[in-house]
């Protein structure tokens, strides 16, 4: 009984490791969890949390200017404070369905998130946000990042040192980690006042259906392109900012290349004025490599962003959490000195680099203002 319970155990893992081997399908499964649909959240009023069942059961909350479900308590174990999902609360959100050009009519969850003033002539500087392959745009660290991109950020005076280095194929490119807290000594507005957050298809309520099996690195790149496009022609924003996190940054190098190979020179404006890569990976095979030693290689959504870095087409900043455990912060240095770009590590991990609100938007602030806004540029230079 046993020695069949092991060979239908063998030939069980045979057919799943086939599986992975000829079906890029099954493969996007680990690649992409789609499927890991969480948090919950109402997409079109993203103003709103989720759920409040009745009001019976909810309290008017003045400040939030609705009903929610009373606070729990949640647990606190040796400080750290480990709270049930609450809901989803985005300030300032809109939410839209930006139509895909599939046969099927797929369209793409997108909120629109504008931040208290526009840029001058009443035009906004927009970022563009690509999240990782773990659940939808609602996850609480992504609505952390939307509220810090477009609120008060801090930055320090001229006397503290840099917090990054400017990373090219140079053996003297070296870490640096962000200043602490403590050294900024006043605060000035971030540079960017509207955050545009979307989920791939398959994802949240995006591309739902049958089309959501055919998630692919392909077609996730098309969805940023089609994003960027609606973007431009729906805001019209004086400056676009691409900004990626984990899987982000690979689908955000991606759609940066195909859309720079189908620009002509004339056509550069069609390009981000920057990219922001948040814990950037090498390729995605690299990554898996460290998990599943050779059998990564078997996979087909590969994401090989070191030579779309290494093509420089726009002004990088890529920042990485010196304890990361999902992407080794060597990747990023690697992304960063083959973009030429801008690095800056700082303690933390893989999610929570937002946490440190203060070293963190002081970094992105002076790398927009020294790459995009001195030069007085919208636009990228493709030197491919």
């Amino acid at each position: 009984m046993w020695r069949r319970c092991g060979l239908f155990l063998a030939a069980l893992a045979a057919a799943a490791l086939m599986a992975l081997a000829l079906d890029p399908r099954a493969q996007a499964l680990l690649v992409f969890l789609w499927w890991a649909d969480w948090p919950p959240a109402d997409w079109d009023a993203p103003l709103l949390p989720f759920p409040c069942i009745s009001k019976s059961v909810c309290a008017w909350d003045a400040a939030e200017g609705a009903w929610l479900p009373p606070r729990p308590r949640g647990l606190d174990l040796n400080g750290l404070m480990l709270a049930p999902f609450e809901g989803v609360r985005v300030r300032n959100a809109s939410a839209f369905r930006v139509a895909t050009r599939r046969p099927d009519g797929a369209q793409l969850g997108v909120w629109v998130m504008h931040g208290p003033t526009p840029g001058e002539g009443g035009r906004r500087d927009v970022a563009i946000y690509a999240h990782g392959n773990g659940g939808n745009r609602a996850l609480a660290h992504r609505v952390k990042l939307y509220e810090q991109a477009r609120v008060e950020a801090a930055r320090s005076s001229g006397g503290v040192a840099r917090s990054r280095a400017r990373c090219s194929a140079a053996p003297e490119c070296r870490l640096r980690r962000a200043p602490a807290a403590t050294q900024l000594l006043h605060d000035e507005a971030s540079r960017i006042d509207t955050v545009v957050a979307f989920d791939y298809s398959g994802f949240a309520e995006s591309g739902r259906g049958e089309s959501a099996w055919d998630i692919s690195e392909a077609r996730v790149i098309d969805d940023m392109l089609t994003v960027d496009a609606w973007v431009k022609k729906a805001l019209q924003p004086r400056t676009i900012i691409w900004w990626g996190h984990s899987l982000g940054t690979g689908v955000a190098l991606g759609a940066l290349e195909r859309l720079a190979d189908g620009a002509k020179i004339s056509d550069a404006s069609s390009l981000p004025a920057a990219l922001v890569l948040e814990a950037p990976f090498t390729s995605v095979v690299d990554v898996a490599a460290l998990q599943w030693g050779p059998l990564a290689r078997l996979l087909s959504h590969s994401f090989h962003s070191l030579p779309r870095a290494a093509r420089r087409l726009c002004p990088t900043l890529v920042i990485h959490g010196e304890y990361d455990s999902v992407v080794p912060i060597d990747q990023g240095r690697a992304v960063a000195m083959a973009a030429g770009g801008t690095f800056a590590s700082f303690a933390s991990g893989h999610n929570d680099i937002v946490l440190r609100k203060h070293q963190f938007a002081r970094v992105v602030n002076e790398f927009l203002d020294e790459s995009v806004f001195a030069r007085n540029s919208s636009d990228c230079s493709s030197s491919s």
